[in-house]
Formats: C-alpha cells, structure tokens, sequence
C-alpha cells in the first residue's frame, strides 16, 4: 500500500544553485518507465565531484511510479516533480494539437521559461534517449546571444533536400524559415531563460500555435518557427538521431553537402543517443544501439514492467508491429487529458477530436 507523501510534488520552483546542473524532463505515465532509463544514464556518466537536479514536468505520472524514479537519487543527483497543471489551466485544451505517439506533455515545453525563471540556463531532454557522456559539459557551452543551443535534425532536412514542393511550402510559408537547412529538433535543448523571458518566449509560442493549428512535429515546428535565428548550433552527437540508421541503408542515405559524414560520427561516437521515431529499443532489442538503452534499463526499478509492456504483441515481426499499430493511431486513438479540475478522455477518429468528462478531481 504506497502513502500518499506531497513533498514529491511541488508547483513552485527555487532558484537553483549556480554550481547546480539543471536538467529538465516531461514525461506522462506512460513513458515514465523509459523516463527512468534515461535519469539512470545520466547517473552513469555525471561527475561525481558536480550536483545534478533533475526536473520532472508531471503529466499524471503515478504515485509508485514516482516513488521509484525518486529511488534512483544519489547523493549529487536529486530529483524534483513539477505540477504543470496550473500553467496550462488558462488555455483551452483543444488548443494542443497532437496526433500517432505524440501526447500533450510534449507541449510542456512551451511553459519551461515561466516555471524555472529563476534559473539562468537548463537543459531540456526527451526520455526516449540515453547519455553516454557527462550532461555538464552540455551545460558549459557558451550560447553567447542566442536563446537555445540544439542540434540540426538531420531527418527533416533529408526530407526538404528531396525538393518535395509541399514540405519546402510548409517551412519556408507557414514556419516562415529563411533557412530551411536549420531546423533543429527539440528533443534537447540548452535553453538561456533570461533571454527566453525577456523575448516572451511562452506567449509568442501560444500565439504561434494558434496560427500554424496543426503543425507537422507539434512544439518542435512551433518552437523552431519562434526562436529561428537565435540559435547555436551545437555538435551533432549530442542529439544523435537513430532512426536514420534503422529505417535508411546508410551506405545509399543521401544527405545534403557534408551532412552524411557529420552524422556517421556522431553515430560511432554519440554523447546523446536519442532513439526518434515510432520504433523505440523497447519494442525490438535487435534494431540497432537497443543494446545501450537496455544497458541502463536493467539497472533501474522498470526492467521488468518494460518487458512486460511490450511483449503484447507476438504474432508480427516488431517493426511491422510499431509500423501497423503507429498507422492506427494516426487514424484512432484514446488519451486522457487532465486540466486544474476534470479528468478527460479524449477519442480522436480520423483527426476528429471527441471530449468526454471521466471525473472530477477531489
């Protein structure tokens, strides 16, 4: 029986030490298993001689599964859960646009600058990801005027190098990018929160959204389409993009001028493995870097609830599997949604979206 203890939850965030490295997480329970894989790496590869606090941006993440990501703390790396809640309670929830694997959480991003604006810089991670390299020295890179430090996404700009009219009309008109070449992805990002507060990063962030109504990778375009040009590039193993070597024979992948050789490094070296796309290492061990990911995985109190989530599915060869059932969410899918008082599930068919009250909140 698990007691309900409030000193895992907090709405309000202190100014963090300057020696302190922040680093910042959103998860819902879903993920929160490969949440705790992702926490452990860092564990791995920290200096022991540094403090580490790890932010958790709580989408409902549950009470036992909260109480063993909180299992994994060390005596310099402490872990901290944020109700979000109230920062999103003032927005229409139809606002955020989502579709296939994608949940509302993602959308966390937006409201990071509010809720840590004490800090001067974090980091900011997806959970579906394993460092392999000490997150300080992430941290220590100098942005000088820019708002973020990231990483190119090397997918996106293999799919605007195919001169597709439609997807250059979608970044060139509707994110309105000089040049489309510098799409990040967002699923890391060092971020300076001075500068992201003074520009009012949050509100020109729901402003977009309100514009754009359905963009193609959700926040990511939105935050891409806001903060162009304030941007340092970073290297490229520091966001190591691994679908492209499952999806795509790396010996014909073709990339524009000397990108292909840029991403083999980072590929064979990699500081931040981070495992894009619907085929995840937890849904077929044999893909490719799976191995990293269930390295850290055996070390944290999930291992065995990640196996059993993900042996429903006997009868198909995995990829065909996340292939077929990606196809279905697109066209169907049931989520909860949670704002400041009511608990929600919403069932999308086909892009329709269909709102019904589960309970109120006590």
């Amino acid at each position: 029986m698990y007691k309900t203890d409030l000193s895992l939850i907090t709405n309000e965030v202190c100014c963090n030490n300057t020696e302190e490295i922040a680093i910042i997480f959103s998860s819902d329970d879903n993920y929160s298993p490969y949440l705790g894989v992702t926490i452990q790496s860092i564990i791995e590869h920290c200096d022991k001689n540094k403090y580490y606090s790890i932010y958790i941006l709580d989408g409902d993440i549950s009470y036992p599964k909260k109480q063993r990501i909180k299992s994994l703390e060390t005596k310099n790396v402490k872990i901290y859960f944020v109700n979000i809640t109230p920062y999103l309670a003032k927005y229409n929830e139809d606002l955020f646009y989502i579709w296939g694997h994608f949940s509302i959480s993602t959308y966390f991003r937006f409201f990071i600058p509010f809720v840590f604006k004490t800090f001067k810089k974090v980091i900011y991670c997806d959970c579906d990801a394993v460092f392999l390299e000490d997150p300080a020295r992430l941290y220590n890179i100098d942005l000088g005027d820019n708002l973020l430090g990231a990483v190119r996404d090397i997918e996106v700009i293999r799919q605007i190098d195919t001169n597709d009219e439609k997807e250059l009309k979608y970044y060139r008109e509707i994110l309105k990018l000089k040049e489309t070449c510098n799409y990040f992805n967002a699923g890391l990002l060092i971020m300076d929160i001075p500068k992201l507060l003074e520009m009012d990063f949050t509100n020109l962030c729901i402003k977009k959204l309100r514009d754009i109504k359905k963009p193609k990778y959700v926040d990511q375009c939105i935050i891409n389409s806001v903060c162009k040009d304030r941007v340092k590039f970073i290297d490229y193993k520091w966001n190591v993009m691994n679908h492209i070597a499952i999806f795509h024979k790396l010996e014909t992948l073709k990339l524009p001028g000397n990108l292909k050789n840029e991403y083999m490094k980072s590929l064979n070296e990699p500081y931040f493995l981070h495992f894009t796309g619907f085929l995840k290492p937890w849904h077929d061990p044999s893909t490719i870097n799976a191995d990293s990911f269930w390295k850290y995985a055996k070390m944290t109190p999930f291992y065995e609830e990640i196996i059993y989530k993900n042996t429903k599915f006997v009868l198909m060869p995995a990829k065909h599997q996340i292939i077929y059932k990606n196809f279905l969410q697109r066209i169907f899918s049931i989520q909860n949604l949670k704002t400041e008082k009511k608990i929600f599930k919403v069932i999308t068919i086909f892009g329709i979206r269909i709102k019904f009250q589960k309970r109120n909140k006590k």
